[in-house]
């Protein structure tokens, strides 16, 4: 199974928004590794955790330079 740092602040986020004061990380662990079988996770182990780092870095990037052009359009 993957390690997606941002997915673990996702959901960990959610929960506190939840319940902030019943927020834990054994409930976040169940929720990532339920996540982590998901059908876009589910074929993807350890070794996977470098390229979908990757991949996700570039896919920010692209969208904040996509929005950054957006911002000079309606400056």
């Amino acid at each position: 199974m993957p390690w997606l740092p941002w997915e673990w602040e996702s959901l960990r986020e959610k929960a506190y928004a939840k319940d902030p004061k019943k927020k834990n990380n054994t409930t976040v662990f169940g929720k990532y590794l339920s996540k982590m079988k998901l059908k876009q996770f589910k074929d993807c182990g350890w070794e996977d955790t470098e390229r979908l780092t990757e991949e996700h870095e570039r896919a920010a990037a692209a969208e904040s330079e996509a929005e950054q052009a957006l911002q000079e359009m309606y400056a």
